[in-house]
């Protein structure tokens, strides 16, 4: 059974429901009235009873009549009351069938209700596992394009705590001290003197240049020349 399904039976069970509880209803106004007709009829026939025991025996022709009116009269409404008794049984009986159908049908229902939520449950934790997953592949390669170091002339710059970094630290400080690109004849001896590669500083030298566009050989700066000292004539 599907959730709809159960939904309807539901409903149908509780139509049914309302409808035994109105029958009940019915039979017990029905009951009370027929024990007052009773009860009525048995007065009547009692009183009945009591005139013609005390008339005399000419009177009694005309009280036995009465009397065997009132008797009958007594014997239908006893009658009655039985088969009024009989339906109230039978709508009380009829009633708790429905009770039980209803309860089975309100638990079917639930049943169904939360197998459904904890199917949709299920659904939901998944795709925001998924969004979630999807979101943080997102921070992450947001967080890597964040951390990369510039580019330009097709050439990425090294991060600066790497080897190659640490060349480019150096080919930059002798670029600010002089003003100009820097040689690799006056980057090498500060190179080695940090302890890295000759060979890789080379390399390293020549994307530095692509990097920054430098073109042409590039010379070091020559030292500024003493003044010569002057000659005196004694």
């Amino acid at each position: 059974m599907d959730a709809n399904a159960a939904k309807a039976a539901l409903s149908a069970a509780q139509a049914a429901k309302e409808a035994t509880a109105a029958a009940v209803g019915t039979a017990n106004t029905n009951l009370e009235a027929a024990t007052a007709s009773t009860k009525t009829a048995q007065q009547a026939h009692d009183a009945a009873k009591t005139a013609h025991d005390g008339a005399d025996e000419a009177g009694k022709v005309a009280a036995k009549g009465a009397l065997d009116t009132a008797k009958t009269a007594l014997d239908a409404a006893k009658q009655s009351e039985k088969s009024a008794k009989t339906a109230a049984k039978d709508a009380e009986k009829a009633d708790k069938a429905a009770q039980r159908d209803l309860d089975k049908a309100t638990k079917d229902d639930k049943k169904l209700a939360d197998k459904q939520a904890d199917a949709d449950k299920r659904a939901a934790d998944k795709q925001a596992a998924a969004d979630k997953k999807l979101a943080d592949k997102e921070a992450a390669k947001q967080a890597r394009e964040a951390s990369r170091q510039p580019e330009q002339n097709g050439v990425r710059r090294p991060k600066p705590e790497g080897l190659c970094g640490r060349a480019w630290a150096i080919f930059d400080k002798v670029s600010a001290a002089n003003g100009s690109p820097a040689s690799i004849g006056e980057s090498l001896p500060l190179a080695q003197a940090d302890n890295l590669n000759p060979a890789n500083v080379r390399t390293e030298y020549a994307r530095w240049r692509k990097f920054h566009g430098v073109t042409g050989r590039v010379e070091a700066p020559k030292a500024e020349e003493a003044p010569a000292a002057e000659t005196t004539t004694a």
